[in-house]
């Protein structure tokens, strides 16, 4: 999991991605990449940010190395852009334009908010978005079609193609209810009958239909899998920026070892790695640095929630 993968997760590293974004999109003054922020600071509600958020986050992003500048009692003025920040911004733009990570998500957005029915707040358009960017009008209708085909929703097409009076169907439901991407409800090797999941080459293995997926290990599912993953490479990714203590960052270091190895055990305990996953939380939201220990813990506390 790269840099911005991890941050994205959570409301701080979304916020601190879009700053450097905003930052990098803006005329340098110099041939140092010195941006000109007095009309950010003047008016930061124009670019989405709070005088409050601007002003933390760019201390955040100074000490991860992506900004340098000099404050005074007139506020900042000018920043100069590091490369590490350049490329963070790069990446980020190249994240949020990726056409299959915002089709995927599409699809995902609209079933759980057609599931939601009466008590979805506002629209789609008004409710739901790729990280704040807002889905365009071909993304929701391709993620409709695909919905349509897939059998996760039914409903009239117009003349161009477009489903309106949509309706969430009974795999649909329990594609929602059972935490699943809809991306990854058919998979290779899995054939889907009435009453259970015959898995090709697994020995006595029995899964209801419509649980989690099952991988080679006969205790974690495929999605508790993917999630204890998540962590291990977000803490890899973000481990320098955390900045922990000499003795915290052995103990850190030794906690995901520990994750990593029972993982890969086909015996694998989960309450062991749950209880890894906790020590690690207080590791780093004790010693971590500021907006990236809120980054890495968002992604562990979602895969102890699979973890049951």
């Amino acid at each position: 999991m790269s840099i911005v993968e991890s941050l994205i997760q959570s409301q701080s590293g979304l916020r601190q991605l879009r700053l450097v974004e905003v930052l990098s999109g803006l005329a340098p003054v110099d041939d140092h990449h010195q941006v000109d922020i007095e009309a950010l600071e003047n008016d930061p509600g124009q670019y989405g940010f709070s005088t409050a958020s601007l002003e933390s986050d760019l201390e955040v992003m100074k000490g991860w190395g992506w900004v340098d500048f000099w404050a005074s009692f007139g506020g900042i003025g000018s920043v100069i852009l590091k490369q590490d920040g350049l490329d963070v911004a790069k990446e980020y733009r190249t994240f949020m334009k990726n056409k299959v990570r915002r089709n995927k998500a599409c699809r995902d957005a609209y079933l759980r908010w057609l599931y939601e029915g009466d008590d979805a707040p506002g629209d789609f358009h008004s409710e739901c978005t790729f990280y704040g960017s807002p889905y365009s009008e071909q993304e929701l209708k391709d993620a409709k079609n695909w919905l349509d085909e897939e059998g996760f929703i039914v409903g009239k097409k117009t003349a161009d193609n477009d489903i309106y009076y949509a309706e969430i169907t009974s795999k649909g439901t329990r594609a929602v209810e059972s935490g699943r991407s809809v991306n990854d409800w058919h998979l290779g090797g899995i054939s889907m009958t009435d009453r259970s999941i015959n898995i090709t080459g697994s020995n006595n293995v029995n899964v209801a239909q419509d649980s989690s997926n099952v991988t080679q290990s006969n205790t974690l599912t495929q999605e508790q899998l993917g999630k204890i993953t998540d962590v291990i490479e977000s803490y890899r990714a973000l481990s320098g920026a955390l900045n922990l203590p000499e003795e915290q960052l052995e103990a850190a270091e030794t906690l995901v070892g520990e994750i990593e190895e029972e993982t890969a055990d086909v015996n694998a305990d989960p309450g062991k790695i749950r209880k890894a996953l906790e020590r690690l939380t207080g590791i780093v939201a004790e010693y971590g640095a500021k907006g990236v220990s809120t980054a890495v813990i968002g992604v562990i506390e979602q895969a102890m929630q699979f973890l049951g």
